[in-house]
């Protein structure tokens, strides 16, 4: 008896998203460690964050659907609440992370004065553009996920392609000054995980909305710093934990009805790859 594995058009976008990206941050890694002189980790770092989506769209072009993929990008005819939601809920749930830290006996943090707010928003703009979330969205949720779809169980298929996209982030974990240099890498995969459950909800609750998508990837990139989830040099890491726990609940409520059906699935695929 057969079993499912990912079709060969998502492996090859996996193949050339790791290939392209580890090749424009390798000089970074170099630079890092003193191996090479200083290079521009600025334009290194958000070229290669964007391969992902140029990636999508060149496969995408070969069988004449980059137009469809990019389609995703203009579904915006949604009820108000799903914006409501990708908007606020990441907020509420940091919110409720830094909360029971202090109820854990954590210091309370310093949020941003109101003065500062309205350069989060500024900041939110430019993460959009330059800092993940449309420069990965069109290849990971708009290209890989459906094609495993055809395969995997929708939870198994958004487990398996968040477990790629943590491995995707591996060379930053050893550049100092990246986000995930600071962060412990096992809650990293299970939080990212986590959050590939629901991007994947929201991407086919939606109807393929990738704006929706990008927003929320955003909104989440955004609020992380603001909202003092991220752990700190001299900080705790408590705070990180807690949201990454409260990721994996948000998760699970949107995908109870078949984790038997989810974990087989995996497996099964994991073994076949």
């Amino acid at each position: 008896m057969s079993r499912p594995h990912p079709p060969s058009g998502v492996g090859r976008f996996f193949v050339l998203t790791f290939a392209l990206t580890w090749l424009l941050w390798l000089p970074m890694l170099l630079a890092g460690y003193h191996l090479i002189g200083p290079v521009p980790s600025t334009l290194l770092l958000a070229q290669g964050t964007a391969v992902p989506s140029f990636v999508a769209l060149a496969l995408a072009a070969r069988s004449g659907g980059a137009a469809a993929l990019l389609c995703g990008l203009t579904r915006w005819r949604l009820p108000a609440r799903w914006y409501a939601a990708v908007l606020l809920i990441p907020a509420a749930l940091m919110l409720t992370a830094v909360g029971l830290d202090v109820l854990l006996g954590g210091t309370a943090p310093s949020f941003p004065s109101p003065g500062r707010w309205p350069l989060v928003a500024v900041n939110f703009l430019a993460v959009l553009l330059i800092g993940g979330p449309l420069g990965e969205e069109l290849g990971w949720r708009g290209y890989a996920l459906p094609r495993l779809d055809r395969k995997l169980n929708s939870t198994a298929a958004a487990v398996l392609l968040g477990l790629v996209w943590a491995a995707w982030h591996l060379p930053l974990f050893l550049l100092p000054g990246t986000p995930q240099a600071q962060l412990p890498l096992v809650w990293f995969v299970l939080q990212t995980v986590a959050f590939s459950v629901l991007l994947a909800w929201v991407y086919r609750r939606t109807g393929g909305s990738l704006l929706l998508v990008v927003l929320l990837h955003g909104v989440v990139n955004t609020l992380a710093g603001p909202l003092c989830v991220l752990p700190t040099t001299e900080g705790t890491l408590r705070p990180y934990i807690l949201i990454t726990l409260l990721t994996v609940a948000a998760a699970l409520l949107v995908s109870w009805d078949r984790p038997v059906r989810t974990l087989g699935a995996l497996t099964a695929a994991l073994e076949d790859r």
